[in-house]
């Protein structure tokens, strides 16, 4: 989440970066379905509990999705 990005833990415990942009507001709850990765942005970190009691959030909220191939 820190770095806007989704990685892939490797088996040797090394973490691949399949993704990173600035978009990706506290990505989570990945899905995989026909080939594609879906990620929503909810932007956790701008809500008011996790922001000093200020919702920051910005509307409209988006599902990015991309292709992985291994």
């Amino acid at each position: 989440m820190e770095k806007r990005s989704v990685d892939k833990l490797l088996p040797d415990g090394r973490l691949e970066t399949l993704v990173q942009d600035e978009k990706l507001i506290t990505p989570d709850a990945l899905v995989i379905s026909e080939g594609w990765i879906y990620v929503p942005a909810p932007q956790i970190e701008y809500v008011a509990d996790n922001n000093k009691g200020k919702d920051k959030t910005l509307g409209p909220w988006k599902i990015y999705r991309f292709v992985y191939t291994s």
